[in-house]
């Protein structure tokens, strides 16, 4: 039977709109919407077997399975905030518990949800979607138009807020459809990722943004990098050049200004620990960042790991554009497919019995939490006033709803290219990794702009991140 002439659960035709018995006026025309919206996604998944609801175009996409759990999620997260009145961000252990991973999708979600059969899927859908519309039934148009003032991107009635939740719905139907048409027998090649030889894309992103700093924002800069357009060179001049198109729309400004912000943050921590006597710096997925082709500390040594094809283009980049590679700067390239991150930088001649910081800047959301724990163990063997430096995000679901499409649109983005985000942590989890630090500073979106963007003509500024720097020291001074 074709969607056109189904009937919605009131017993009106799915395709017109409009009021429906057991609902006051306005929230009878919302209902039909998400009926409409939920008919179209269940539409796509008659007959789908268990190895269709699992399969994976590449080993970090989502499946149809975890997409499905996901708006099931949706509607909880939504029914806990306007009907219970919830905060957003603040849902109970709970509630975390039993939806946190659909809500966040990833890695963790493609465990979690594999090897489940259609009715599994469709049956957390439905109890999730009947308890809207229960919850629904029990209110009236007052309650749909009454206004949170306190809503993260400004204020916003439950009308919007579950309209919000169909325009959702529609956003994960499209990536839904794309899963279908690539299946097996029809599946389009994975892209090539930085594990499989090709140097990182989103590297080339960090670094025009750095390199746009240089150019466009106001002075005083928050970090004053003279490298940063000089590597580019002429093979990216015209890429830096229309980069000024979309200079102050406030995404790009907003992304800039952590980039930016992320550098300085690390930079100035280390050169507290280089006045503590730390002498080795270690930069893990270093990328384009020009560090150490800028390095102001005479006696401090720079390691740069990365894959070997970014690290390739890296040098490239630096021969013919005619920036100088100095002594103190080691290129330590590694395959972590094939070798030993401790066994390359013995190698390259780092000592791990000299006070060394590590720093993980655009990392660790990509890593798995394995790696990223026996990075740390790794880390924390060096001795005292040795330490890292890295930054973090914050689960999809602890972050305000204004947040969230800009979000999931660079997950996509990222993970479109093979490079998706894996590995996120709430402040309290970011601790417990950490154990085996003393000094811990964790500082957000607001202390980051109070310590650069304070009183700046361009705004420039934070406004809305949800990204957390962290500075972990071992018995050291250097974290204030």
């Amino acid at each position: 039977m074709s969607i056109f002439t189904q009937q919605d659960p009131s017993g009106e035709p799915l395709s017109v709109f409009g009021p429906r018995n057991g609902y006051s006026t306005q929230i009878g025309f919302l209902v039909s919407q998400l009926n409409w919206m939920r008919a179209v996604v269940l539409s796509r998944l008659k007959g789908r077997s268990v190895e269709e609801l699992d399969w994976l175009p590449h080993p970090d996409a989502n499946s149809i399975g975890a997409l499905l759990m996901h708006l099931a999620a949706a509607d909880v997260y939504y029914g806990l905030n306007t009907f219970d009145g919830v905060p957003w961000g603040r849902f109970s252990y709970e509630a975390r518990k039993k939806w946190g991973v659909a809500i966040n999708l990833g890695h963790t979600a493609r465990v979690r949800y594999k090897g489940f059969d259609l009715q599994y899927y469709l049956t957390h859908l439905s109890e999730a979607r009947e308890h809207t519309l229960k919850e629904l039934s029990k209110r009236d148009d007052d309650w749909l138009m009454a206004i949170d003032p306190s809503w993260s991107w400004g204020p916003t009635n439950n009308l919007c807020k579950w309209f919000h939740v169909c325009e959702h719905e529609s956003h994960h139907l499209g990536q839904i459809d794309l899963l279908l048409k690539q299946l097996p027998r029809r599946q389009v090649p994975d892209k090539r990722s930085l594990h499989k030889g090709q140097a990182s894309r989103t590297a080339l992103g960090v670094a025009l943004r750095r390199a746009t700093h240089q150019v466009y924002d106001a002075s005083p800069l928050v970090l004053n990098d003279p490298i940063a357009v000089p590597l580019l060179g002429n093979r990216y001049t015209k890429v830096l050049a229309d980069s000024e198109e979309d200079l102050y729309e406030e995404s790009s400004r907003m992304m800039r200004a952590w980039l930016v912000a992320r550098s300085r943050f690390a930079e100035d921590h280390l050169a507290r620990a280089v006045g503590d006597g730390v002498r080795q710096y270690v930069l893990l997925g270093a990328g384009l960042d020009t560090f150490g082709f800028r390095n102001p500390h005479p006696r401090l040594e720079v390691y740069e790991v990365d894959h070997p094809a970014t690290q390739s283009w890296k040098k490239e980049l630096a021969e013919a554009s005619g920036v100088v590679i100095p002594e103190s700067l080691h290129f330590v390239a590694v395959d972590f497919e094939t070798q030993k991150l401790s066994e390359r930088l013995e190698e390259a001649g780092l000592d791990a019995n000299v006070p060394t910081v590590f720093a993980m800047l655009g990392v660790v959301m990509y890593l798995t939490a394995d790696a990223f724990g026996e990075t740390l163990k790794y880390i924390a063997d060096f001795p005292g006033k040795s330490g890292v430096i890295f930054d973090y995000a914050v689960p999809r679901d602890m972050l305000p709803a204004d947040e969230i499409d800009a979000r999931d649109e660079l997950a996509s983005r990222v993970e479109s290219i093979g490079e998706p985000f894996r590995l996120f942590f709430s402040p309290y989890e970011v601790k417990d990794v950490l154990g085996a630090f003393e000094s811990i500073q964790d500082v957000d979106d607001e202390e980051l702009n109070r310590l650069y963007f304070a009183g700046r003509t361009d705004q420039l500024n934070l406004k809305g991140r949800s990204g957390h720097m962290i500075a972990a020291f071992r018995g050291s001074s250097s974290v204030t």
